[in-house]
């Protein structure tokens, strides 16, 4: 690994313009798209609201307009369900503008970070050990990709995580060239703001720690290598208990008990009891409970007046004891239910949901406990790639050109992912500690498919630029046609 990587103050701010201007041009295209598909989505020139956007600037709203932070779920209010920390830029952009010239002051703080979080791109390259024009088909890639951008319009989190994301890979391949506090502190900063972002980006600490002890594992003196590995844990961990402890010490006093991130896994959003049966047996089978996509199972179950769904079920979804019928029956309840609740209903549609997800766990348990998280797995992961964008016919904006775009799209996630994943192999042989960048990607992906059984590009959406990073050193690598060796990988 190369040591720390640096560029002029002046190329560096002529770059982060250049890279500025750029990604501004493309929120404000992609703004324009939106606000001919879906206008009711658009709160601001630039701005678009997401399904969460009410539990994060509507909470911080609702604490500049009332002094108290917290959410409405239509059923009671929240006052700990999603942590503060997005919103502060929020917070302070209301100080001095209207909601909708606020939200798109929020949008313009996104592209700034992700403008910087590409400049640390570029530099994670040269750190290990690409060249220049590696370097800068990586700034150019991650400048015109959507698949990295997509979120940059959106009042949520997937921005500036995704951003964080490539500062954390920078901040941990600088302790690793570098191994002293600074560099440590550094390093959990970051964590802290992912955390603060994202409550499972927590889960980073665990190969982090696990790192610090492969430090030590051949050092003979047990009780030193103890007491390095503590201290080295303490110090990573600082920013992170300095950023919670105001908000846990606010938690408790509202709620009287230890809320260290979020109330609940749900962020307190108001979920009955029928929906989580619901979920739990189109889970059971690897089905995607999105109800606004029109392939997805969740369109069947929770139907929308704009959505036209297409979804058919697979035959794997039937036992020879219960099929469509069976299926269709719970399924009609549960919409009744959706529009007019009733106790005694809500307690059918419970019964008979868990009913059909017991009967597929018994009568196929292979496919359960084994296949089920492998499709989620595959269809997380598999996809066009551009999906999400909003070019397609029915927008008014649509133009046959734009097809370019998704094309573009399309492409530059399946050439990443593909050979990211050989990166990944490449870099781990080079470089052994940089595991714990390599670990992020399998953290998420057994978090989300395979645990939660839970799919949604927001969720993979920050590591796409991981995928990136790890796909133009392979392709380095093959250009200059280094041999992989420990000893010297540049050779």
């Amino acid at each position: 690994m190369n040591p720390k990587p640096t560029i002029t103050l002046k190329s560096g701010v002529y770059l982060f313009i250049i890279i500025s201007t750029f990604k501004i041009t493309e929120a404000s295209y992609q703004a324009y798209l939106t606000r001919c598909s879906n206008p009711d989505r658009s709160i601001g020139v630039l701005a678009i609201s997401s399904g969460d956007t009410f539990s994060y600037t509507g909470a911080m709203e609702n604490y500049i307009q009332t002094g108290t932070y917290f959410f409405d779920n239509g059923k009671e209010r929240v006052y700990a369900g999603r942590m503060p920390y997005y919103s502060l830029p929020y917070l302070l952009f209301r100080n001095f503008f209207n909601l909708a010239a606020a939200y798109d002051a929020v949008v313009i703080f996104q592209v700034v970070i992700e403008s910087l979080a590409i400049l640390y791109f570029g530099l994670t390259l040269l750190m290990l050990g690409c060249s220049k024009i590696t370097y800068w088909i990586g700034v150019l890639l991650l400048i015109f990709s959507y698949n990295f951008s997509h979120s940059s319009n959106y009042i949520s989190p997937e921005s500036l995580t995704s951003s964080l994301i490539l500062i954390f890979i920078y901040t941990y391949l600088s302790y690793v060239n570098k191994k002293n506090n600074t560099n440590l502190f550094v390093l959990g900063l970051m964590i802290a703001l992912l955390a603060c972002l994202k409550a499972y980006m927590v889960l980073l600490f665990i190969p982090v720690g696990v790192q610090f002890l492969i430090e030590e594992i051949k050092e003979p003196n047990m009780i030193n290598s103890l007491r390095r590995v503590v201290s080295r844990t303490a110090i990573v961990s600082i920013p992170l208990v300095v950023v919670l402890t105001p908000w846990i010490i606010r938690n408790y006093g509202v709620y009287k008990k230890f809320v260290p991130l979020q109330i609940t896994t749900t962020a307190g959003y108001s979920y009955t009891e029928a929906d989580f049966a619901y979920r739990k047996f189109v889970q059971a089978w690897g089905g995607d409970i999105i109800f606004w996509e029109k392939s997805a199972a969740g369109c069947y179950f929770i139907p929308t007046p704009e959505i036209h769904c297409e979804f058919k079920f697979p035959t794997y979804v039937f036992t020879d004891k219960y099929g469509i019928e069976e299926i269709k029956n719970v399924r009609d309840k549960y919409v009744k239910l959706q529009g007019s609740f009733s106790p005694v209903l809500e307690e059918q549609v419970v019964s008979e949901f868990n009913n059909l997800t017991s009967i597929y766990k018994k009568e196929r348990p292979f496919r359960y406990y084994l296949l089920t998280p492998l499709i989620l797995a595959k269809r997380f992961i598999v996809n066009s790639g551009s999906y999400y964008l909003p070019i397609h016919s029915s927008n008014p904006c649509y133009h046959p050109i734009q097809l370019l775009l998704k094309i573009w799209t399309s492409g530059l996630y399946w050439v990443t992912l593909t050979f990211g994943v050989i990166g990944a192999f490449y870099l781990l042989n080079r470089e052994p500690e940089t595991w714990v960048v390599v670990s992020i990607p399998i953290i998420v992906i057994i978090l989300f498919p395979i645990f939660l059984r839970s799919i949604e590009w927001r969720m993979f959406e920050p590591l796409f630029s991981e995928f990136l990073l790890l796909s133009l050193i392979f392709f380095d690598a093959i250009y200059h046609r280094r041999r992989i060796t420990h000893k010297n990988p540049f050779v």
